[in-house]
């Protein structure tokens, strides 16, 4: 074996296990963040040992002549005050390190300095309130209700306000052996949890633009990988577990290209034209590529021909193993196979025209691919090593806006729709997220004290815990359910684990520490794939504290899920009765910011076609300007269907909430509408606007941005016109008048029939939402929409009819 031989087989191996760890964490985001928590609670509970050990800490000393009864209570009070200085810094550390996410060093400086202001001054007041119940618990309510308006503040607001509550928690549940006097050495503890924070983000996660955005390429690139992989499978041995597999990825693929392009706008991190060229290269691989998928989908099942099976398979796997020149040999071979000639109809038609346009379709899909791929290669090295990028672009320079703003490294997920339902005038009462919040926190915590204290004096607070987390980092009721009930399952599955860790380790304190800091980085690790495990993390780490206490029982455990189960249920009380922001609302704005993408990118697209005004001469083709806009549109949509995707995920679970149908159907149409559109960006270059009648297709587009307009404003809840009227037999007519008999294909056509094909998508839209459909062609008057048939939706079949 030679050394490149050996090489390559090293370079397979290690993607083989990184690649399944990079694709299912964007930027590696999830890793880093468990990684950087669990270092900053190891050295935070290495920093309290020693300064507990040191200066005797809130140690009672012990009496010249003491006995040895009391000895051994002194030895107990030290044992204790360990502990909670353990507990301290591993919580202070834990939610620094959750909380700390600047984008800057600066920044971070700056929030840094928050977290142990918040902390303390609550602490003291904790403190000082503790042994006082009944004010101690009003106050509490009102702590928590001020912590939840400070959301209003931005970035700094939202964890603000949860430090608050845990100083002041944190106080109320020391203030039986500890008063106010104590609270120096307890903010020295906490400054000590802090600055270990600090020196891990210092030392091993300082913000580095470039690193960041290496990262996020490498998520990019084993996805690419396990798309074309998946696609392979699919195509040999069709199953609908790999089909279910494969659009997934798909989504995937699509969610860490917006990361990747969210890292663009950040200070130093690529200069304006070589961020230009990266988005750019990234569209055209992403594009490409699920479009590839899309129809080796169609094709597994669909194509019984081995000679045609043959070539879609080697077009793949040449490009999986990088060899673009076979890649594009097998594509003209396909080409071959079935010559098109005029109106677009192939010239061999033995198995219908239509999977033959999707081989055509799939062929250029690969083609593309066997391009893009190395010209985003070297896009990346362009912008983060400083080479000379590639020439030509008209906007170098001009800046870079991506069409998402990163929230700690990811999407925003439903945040900023929900922000944006909240204040249409459909909502119930119009608010903003942070008024909505701070009504919810009252009245759950309220309850959750009332009903926590009526089940045990002594541990009611973990009633109010479970409710304050419920309503952090949710938007809607169907994510608040859905987080409440994670709570509880979380909650259940860290009693069972947390009992079995408890006799595996016995009084062992090594043994404890690491399955505290094991537990915890697992929680984060798992944070986001589902909360439940976050929970559960928690409830084994308060095994392992309680033992170290001399405080755990079976039945202590089983209090805390009671308690917990209290808490989520004064939570699901109050998102339900408090103003709510229900899910189908927010579905609906989701589905309008998508429809308002769609249509803005579908006017651009059929500009292209339309001569300069007052000229009635022919445009040229479009300059990469233009070419960058379409991208940059498309993008738009991307972002709009994340958050879409994003809203309804929580419905699959909440199923009473809304139809289950019902959103799938929706969620079909969407897929189609964004496939239609963004496909528009690549068949807009190379037309001319040659034989297309501008006033029709200026009435096309007229028709067209009216109804997605009218469908928008449905959507949103404002008055609106109830019928939409089908541009689509105008983009159909001027397809018809374009594809002569004797005329050779033109990229127009394609153009012409993306814009039919995206009205059609809307138009099932606005069927759903009650809205009149006009049907130019047939039915010059409105007509009361019919309901489709279940197996009339927009899915596997619809790219067949030639859109891609």
């Amino acid at each position: 074996m030679t050394d490149r031989q050996r090489s390559a087989r090293l370079l397979d191996a290690w993607q083989a296990v990184v690649d399944p760890i990079a694709g299912s964490d964007p930027g590696f985001n999830r890793l880093r963040s468990a990684t950087r928590g669990a270092l900053t609670i190891m050295l935070a509970l290495a920093a309290e040992w020693v300064f507990v050990r040191a200066t005797g800490a809130l140690e009672v000393t012990a009496p010249e002549h003491a006995g040895e009864s009391q000895l051994a209570a002194i030895a107990v009070q030290h044992h204790d005050i360990l502990v909670v200085a353990l507990l301290l810094g591993g919580l202070v550390g834990l939610l620094t390190s959750m909380n700390v996410n600047d984008r800057t060093l600066a920044g971070q400086a700056v929030t840094l300095l928050v977290v142990p202001a918040a902390l303390i001054s609550s602490l003291a007041l904790g403190l000082g309130l503790g042994t006082r119940r009944v004010p101690a618990l009003v106050v509490m309510v009102l702590v928590l209700t001020a912590g939840a308006y400070a959301r209003r503040f931005g970035p700094r607001g939202t964890p603000g306000g949860i430090l608050l509550f845990i100083g002041y928690f944190y106080g109320y549940f020391l203030s039986a052996t500890l008063g106010p006097g104590d609270v120096g050495w307890l903010s020295a503890e906490i400054g000590l949890a802090v600055a270990a924070a600090a020196v891990v983000t210092v030392v091993a996660f300082r913000p580095s633009p470039s690193a960041d955005l290496r990262r996020a390429m490498r998520s990019y690139e084993a996805l690419v990988r396990r798309v074309l992989a998946l696609a392979v499978t699919y195509f040999d041995e069709p199953a609908d577990r790999r089909r279910t597999a494969l659009r997934r990825r798909i989504l995937r693929l699509d969610e860490a290209a917006l990361i990747v392009e969210g890292q663009l706008d950040r200070p130093a991190g690529a200069p304006a034209e070589r961020a230009v060229q990266l988005h750019q290269r990234l569209f055209d691989v992403e594009l490409a590529l699920s479009n590839a998928a899309r129809f080796v989908e169609l094709l597994a099942t669909a194509e019984p021909r081995p000679a045609v099976r043959s070539l879609v398979r080697e077009g793949l796997v040449s490009i999986a193993a990088g060899d673009d020149g076979a890649a594009r040999h097998a594509a003209a071979r396909l080409r071959a196979l079935f010559p098109m000639e005029g109106r677009w109809v192939p010239a061999t038609v033995g198995t219908g025209p239509n999977r033959q346009v999707v081989l055509h379709r799939y062929a250029f899909s690969i083609e593309t691919l066997a391009g893009a791929l190395p010209a985003l290669a070297g896009a990346l090295r362009a912008a983060t090593h400083g080479t000379a990028g590639e020439a030509g672009s008209e906007h170098a320079g001009a800046g870079f806006q991506p069409a998402v703003t990163l929230r700690a490294g990811w999407l925003p997920g439903s945040a900023d729709v929900s922000t944006e339902a909240a204040g249409l005038p459909r909502a119930r009462v119009r608010l903003a997220p942070y008024l909505r919040t701070t009504a919810q926190m009252a009245v759950s915590v309220s309850i959750a004290i009332v009903a926590g204290y009526a089940l045990d004096a002594q541990r009611f607070y973990w009633a109010v815990v479970a409710a304050v987390l419920v309503l952090v980092g949710t938007n809607t009721v169907a994510e608040q359910l859905r987080k409440a009930a994670y709570r509880v399952a979380g909650t259940l599955v860290g009693v069972v684990v947390g009992t079995a860790l408890v006799d595996a380790v016995g009084t062992h304190s090594l043994w404890s520490l690491v399955v505290v800091v094991v537990s915890s980085w697992l929680g984060m690790y798992l944070f986001r794939v589902n909360y439940a495990f976050m929970a559960m993390a928690v409830t084994i780490s308060l095994s392992q504290a309680y033992l170290s206490l001399g405080e755990f029982s079976g039945g202590l455990l089983v209090e805390r899920l009671a308690e917990t189960a209290v808490g989520a249920g004064a939570a699901i009380v109050a998102v339900l009765a408090v103003v709510p922001l229900h899910t189908r609302r927010v579905l609906d704005v989701a589905t309008a910011d998508l429809v308002d993408a769609v249509a803005s990118l579908a006017d651009g697209a059929a500009a292209v076609l339309a001569p300069p005004e007052g000229d009635g001469t022919a445009q040229s083709a479009p300059s990469d300007g233009r070419a960058f806009d379409l991208r940059a549109a498309g993008r738009r949509v991307d972002a709009a269907y994340q958050a879409l995707v994003a809203t309804s995920q929580p419905l699959r679970m909440v199923s009473w909430a809304d139809s289950q149908d019902r959103v799938a159907r929706l969620m079909a149409a969407a897929a189609a509408a964004r496939h239609y559109s963004r496909n528009m960006v690549f068949d807009t270059e190379g037309a001319r606007p040659a034989g297309v009648d501008p006033d029709a297709l200026a009435h096309a587009r007229a028709i067209l941005a009216a109804s997605a307009g009218a469908l928008s404003a449905r959507l949103r809840g404002t008055p609106a016109a109830p019928v939409y009227t089908r541009a689509g037999a105008l983009f159909g007519a001027a397809e018809r008048a374009l594809a002569t008999d004797d005329a050779p294909p033109s990229p127009a056509l394609l153009v012409l029939r993306d814009l039919a094909l995206v009205d059609g998508t809307l138009a099932r839209i606005a069927t759903r939402q009650g809205m009149a459909m006009r049907t130019l062609d047939t039915d010059p008057a409105p007509e009361a929409p019919p309901e489709p048939a279940a197996g009339a939706e927009l899915g596997d079949a619809a790219p067949a009819a030639g859109g891609g």
